[in-house]
């Protein structure tokens, strides 16, 4: 496994959600729905924060969209 996804956990643990945000939004721009992204999308989705929740929702449903295309 690569550093990349054991980062994206730890920064979508983070106790700043605006940094829990930012993170799914660069999730989000890998633009590929691999198991480690779909991992950290879908954890987002019971986040406490609703804008991180929300960015979440987003990102997944821009995923499925391109996912659905390839």
């Amino acid at each position: 496994m690569s550093s990349t996804p054991k980062l994206f956990w730890c920064i979508l643990k983070d106790e700043d959600s605006e940094v829990r945000a930012i993170a799914a939004e660069a999730l989000g721009k890998l633009g590929n729905a691999s198991e480690p992204v779909l991992q950290g999308l879908l954890a987002l989705l019971q986040d406490e924060d609703s804008w991180v929740r929300e960015e979440a929702v987003k990102l997944l449903e821009k995923l499925r969209k391109i996912s659905v295309i390839v």
